[in-house]
């Protein structure tokens, strides 16, 4: 019964956010923020027999694949803090592009955001295990240029 109800769990896909935003171009050398939103622990209940069982999955951890390459950062990372003012924002998953995207397709990397989430049951009478992870992508396109300045 746990098993029917993990395979009934539903899990969304992650909502992608970068700073700078995927409208704007990301550059190369400097930081990119990456961080995903929509994504809450889930839980769903049934009966087994006479025994009440419940499987709970929860977001751990992400994987970004931006085809200059990857990163995994643990849980969801941290949004941007806009209009917030912090002198030295800080975030644990980010990634700095070394290359333009101008020659590949719409001048945009491919991309690729999973969630791994971590799925476990409980059973009524004390009972309970892990299923390991499953998980949730979301494809997405991202821009990167080049900025240059000069000094006098």
């Amino acid at each position: 019964m746990a098993f029917e109800l993990a395979l009934a769990l539903p899990l969304t896909p992650p909502e992608v956010h970068t700073n700078p935003d995927l409208v704007n171009e990301s550059i190369t050398g400097l930081r990119t923020w990456l961080w995903v939103t929509g994504v809450q622990p889930v839980t769903v209940t049934g009966l087994a027999g006479p025994i009440g069982v419940s499987v709970t999955a929860r977001p751990a951890s992400t994987r970004w694949d931006l085809t200059e390459g990857s990163v995994d950062c643990d849980g969801l990372g941290r949004p941007y803090p806009y209009g917030q003012m912090e002198d030295d924002p800080q975030t644990d998953c980010s990634f700095t592009f070394t290359e333009v995207s101008e020659d590949h397709p719409g001048g945009t990397y491919p991309a690729m955001v999973t969630v791994f989430w971590d799925v476990t049951w409980t059973a009524a009478n004390g009972d309970g295990g892990s299923f390991g992870q499953g998980t949730t992508a979301t494809p997405f396109r991202i821009a990167v240029a080049q900025r240059q300045s000069t000094t006098d």
